[in-house]
């Protein structure tokens, strides 16, 4: 054998050395990662949810603390109208600057409205997860008879 011989399938060891080589590499490249089970994410809010402002229905719970008299054995509670009948149960919840409270609301979308001692603040918002223009929220006084 003369040097160009050896030289010749020297290459050729070299080259096909490298294609295994490049080869391996590009199977173990297209192998599938393990794969990893992610818990479900549950979201209950909405992008645009319908939000009644705090201080609008404080003023409405002062009006009925001023003309408290032409209903004494009133109780005031706040009605949510829901526009959405078929959708999940209506969630509303107060969130002021530094907490939020869930308000419980009846099969009728009634709620009573926290006081400011309770919320810590008269600045917020209610909010539900109903979407904008969807919901309306309004005074309603139940009064009981005295027979």
């Amino acid at each position: 054998m003369n040097v160009a011989q050896y030289l010749s399938a020297a290459c050729s060891l070299m080259v096909s050395l490298a294609c295994a080589q490049d080869s391996q590499q590009h199977e173990q490249a297209t192998e599938s990662p393990p794969s990893t089970v992610l818990e479900p994410v549950v979201v209950t809010g909405s992008r645009d949810p319908a939000r009644a402002s705090y201080a609008r229905l404080l003023e409405g719970v002062a009006v009925f603390n001023a003309r408290h008299g032409l209903a004494p054995n009133g109780t005031l509670l706040f009605e949510a109208l829901d526009q959405l009948a078929t959708a999940p149960p209506l969630v509303l919840s107060l969130e002021t600057t530094d907490k939020a409270i869930a308000l419980k609301t009846d099969s009728l979308g009634r709620f009573v409205l926290p006081t400011t001692d309770v919320a810590g603040s008269n600045v917020g918002e209610i909010v539900s997860n109903r979407p904008s223009g969807l919901l309306k929220i309004k005074p309603l006084v139940l009064s009981t008879s005295a027979l």
